[in-house]
């Protein structure tokens, strides 16, 4: 029960300091007309001074978001790159064991700095784009529409691309990762085949009791017809 109630409270923390976090963005984005383009609405950030975003973009956006998250994953993989390192497997002596043992940790430790890079290189375009903007010089019109255009959604695309890569190194890196996956796979299938079959199962036999029961009442009906003109 204490660890379901942990569970909670860490999930519900975690939603109430992102959403702190991104409320002033909600507070300042505003919608208005391109000013070359005056039929294409465009949303962005109209703060009334400068300095309050750009501290706002550095401390709650470049540390909070980026640097300490990156930090802390360097710091958590390291360790764990530490006691995988200084692990021995019990029962295992030297000779093959060994060698298998040390490519299985050097494949760990790989896949970890992998991640690792990925993650930093990922979103390290994005927000060096927007200190360039914040803190850089003044660009002309047409660096400033190729910033806005191109440069920007690219890097946009390739931050949040970051979150659906780490399943694929997972699955490139270890056989048991892949392993579940397929039986993931294989189990979701078998459920809707099942499913499926079930509901053409069911479709079948209430086809099967309308028909008997329309066939019972019309053999009812010939009987009854059949008593009548006996009768008359």
């Amino acid at each position: 029960m204490s660890s379901i109630f942990a569970s909670r409270t860490t999930i519900i923390i975690i939603w109430v300091f992102a959403s702190a976090i991104m409320l002033p963005q909600a507070i300042y984005y505003e919608r208005f007309m391109h000013p070359v383009y005056t039929d294409v609405p465009m949303c962005n950030q109209l703060w009334p001074d400068i300095q309050p975003q750009r501290f706002y973009f550095l401390f709650a956006l470049f540390v909070v978001c980026y640097a300490v998250p990156l930090a802390f994953i360097m710091l958590c993989y390291l360790l764990i790159a530490h006691r995988v390192c200084k692990r021995n497997a019990p029962g295992v002596q030297a000779g093959n064991g060994q060698v298998i043992i040390h490519r299985s940790k050097v494949k760990v430790l790989k896949m970890l700095g992998i991640i690792v890079c990925l993650f930093a290189f990922s979103w390290l375009p994005l927000y060096g784009l927007y200190i360039k903007i914040y803190f850089g010089s003044l660009p002309s019109e047409s660096e400033n529409l190729f910033l806005f255009e191109v440069v920007l959604p690219v890097a946009q695309w390739l931050g949040a691309s970051n979150s659906g890569v780490n399943p694929i190194i997972y699955c490139f890196f270890s056989k048991k990762y892949r392993r579940g996956f397929k039986n993931i796979l294989y189990c979701r299938m078998h459920k809707f085949n099942f499913r499926r079959h079930s509901r053409t199962t069911n479709s079948l036999t209430t086809r099967y009791l309308n028909i008997e029961n329309s066939s019972g009442e019309t053999k009812h009906a010939d009987q009854k017809l059949e008593q009548n003109n006996r009768v008359s």
